[in-house]
């Protein structure tokens, strides 16, 4: 997809999912692949509270500040992950569920399918005499 604004062409690609915000004719192209919502929950808050929030955040979690800034920039397919307990503090902080701080479906791991031994293959297995 091509956009084209004040003398500035855009290539979009599909496979990417793009929000477009026209303010006060500044135009602003934002990739919603961010693998979390930290920076829309940090953008909702009044202007003192981001401020404040910005910076008290990596004290919170315990964490440097570049590495909270790895955060809000990481995309969907980066290895880097929130831990648990670090999401946990984040949504009590926002007061919203973890699930609202995602912008992602965890890949759901499914359990191994359990097979039920056979009683002659236990018994040839392990030499049984019937």
């Amino acid at each position: 997809m091509i956009l084209k604004w004040k003398n500035t062409t855009f290539d979009l690609n599909n496979q990417y999912n793009i929000r477009y915000f026209f303010d006060n004719e500044k135009f602003f192209v934002r990739n919603l692949e961010l693998k979390y919502r930290i920076n829309d929950k940090l953008e909702s808050l009044p202007y003192r509270e981001y401020v404040v929030a910005v910076d008290s955040l990596p004290e919170l979690l315990e964490i440097p500040q570049a590495t909270f800034q790895q955060y809000l920039n990481a995309k969907v397919d980066d290895e880097l992950s929130v831990s648990v307990e670090e999401l946990i503090l984040l949504a009590e902080f926002f007061n919203c569920r973890v699930e609202e701080l995602l912008n992602y479906k965890p890949k759901q791991k499914l359990p191994k399918k359990i097979l039920k031994p056979n009683r002659n293959d236990i018994i040839r297995k392990f030499n049984l005499v019937k």
